[in-house]
């Protein structure tokens, strides 16, 4: 690292700005000799003191004017020449030019704010990002991450949360601090063995009275729990997503049915699924309670298959969703304790724990 280039930024303008002006100085000193050499009026016994009144008075001399320009040209020239040159040359060092952060350098990346993200302390204090930025922290098992730095934030944060915590370990060591600051705590565990878990329906914020909002969030919804892949026939997600998107509608539109995921997937299991549904579809039209148009168009779609391409369609689907054999999954999803939305209020600790 050069002296340059460790010098502190003060220091560095500085120099620059000494810099520029000495280049400027010889600039100006060798456009007026090109001037003078250009009319004439050099010598070897010319005095330098005197040149500034003497390019003053014949300041109107258009001959003059012309290689005062000339000279200029030349300059700027060589002087743009001289600056990319050392712009240049300024390469990366050998060893690179990483230091410690300076006080100042931490108030300038705004790492002392009030309220934020605990980073860490240094002598003069806490290391505090108030920022919009999104920070990630990243260090191998049994470093000290969560004591460090997840557990201080989840003390000091004011605003709502949401942590996985798949062992529990932040919800014992914060939950009770948290509540008592105010935030409403929910610990979503649905494989809790004691039951202890609040409750979430993926599918209790859509209004289930409203076709195409209901079409709308399941194939939303169908694209994350049947993703695609490079190098799989895509035929067999695509399938499984209009299967799932048609079930769900239906379960949506029947009152009697609680719209949940555990429903889907129970209508999915439930007798032979490729003949059941062209009936209920006929039954609903003849009782004068319609299924939807989009969820017509998906269940037929669904079950027109061939007996074994509609077994491999089905098994697609069930193979996604077999968490949900689990009675306690089931339970924990059938309806929400609370709105996902809350948590733009501020006061809305969730903790998503893994029993």
């Amino acid at each position: 690292m050069t002296r340059f280039e460790s010098a502190s930024p003060g220091a560095r303008a500085t120099l620059i700005a000494v810099g520029l002006l000495l280049l400027a100085a010889l600039a100006t000193v060798f456009t007026v000799l090109i001037a003078l050499i250009g009319v004439g009026r050099f010598s070897s016994d010319i005095d330098p003191l005197r040149v500034p009144a003497w390019l003053w008075h014949y300041r109107a001399d258009p001959d003059l004017r012309r290689w005062l320009r000339i000279g200029g040209l030349i300059s700027g020239f060589i002087s743009g020449v001289v600056i990319a040159a050392v712009l240049l040359a300024q390469r990366r060092p050998l060893h690179g030019a990483a230091r410690w952060a300076a006080e100042r350098d931490l108030r300038r990346a705004g790492l002392r704010a009030r309220e934020g993200v605990v980073l860490g302390r240094n002598g003069a204090g806490f290391l505090i990002s108030g920022g919009p930025e999104h920070v990630m922290l990243y260090a191998p098992t049994r470093t000290g991450k969560g004591v460090g730095v997840v557990i201080p934030n989840l003390l000091t944060w004011p605003g709502s949360v949401v942590v996985l915590d798949i062992k529990r370990e932040n919800y014992m060591a914060t939950a009770g601090f948290r509540a008592a600051a105010g935030q409403r705590v929910l610990l979503f565990d649905p494989l809790a063995a004691d039951g202890r878990t609040t409750r979430f329906n993926p599918l209790g914020h859509i209004d289930r009275t409203n076709a195409p909002a209901v079409l709308d969030e399941l194939q939303r919804m169908a694209v994350m729990l049947f993703p695609g892949h490079d190098h799989a026939d895509p035929f067999w997600s695509e399938a499984a997503r209009t299967g799932f998107i048609g079930v769900g509608a239906y379960v949506a539109e029947t009152p009697d049915l609680h719209f949940s995921l555990g429903e889907v997937f129970r209508q999915l299991t439930h007798g032979d699924t490729r003949t059941r549904f062209p009936d209920v579809i006929e039954a609903r039209t003849l009782g004068g309670s319609p299924l939807s148009s989009g969820c017509v168009s998906a269940l037929t779609d669904f079950c027109s298959s061939s007996e074994n391409t509609f077994a491999s369609i089905r098994q697609t689907i069930t193979s996604r969703m077999g968490l949900w054999l689990n009675p306690l999954v089931d339970a924990a999803t059938a309806a929400s304790d609370f709105d996902l939305r809350d948590l733009r209020q501020g006061d809305l600790s969730i903790y998503l724990g893994a029993s």
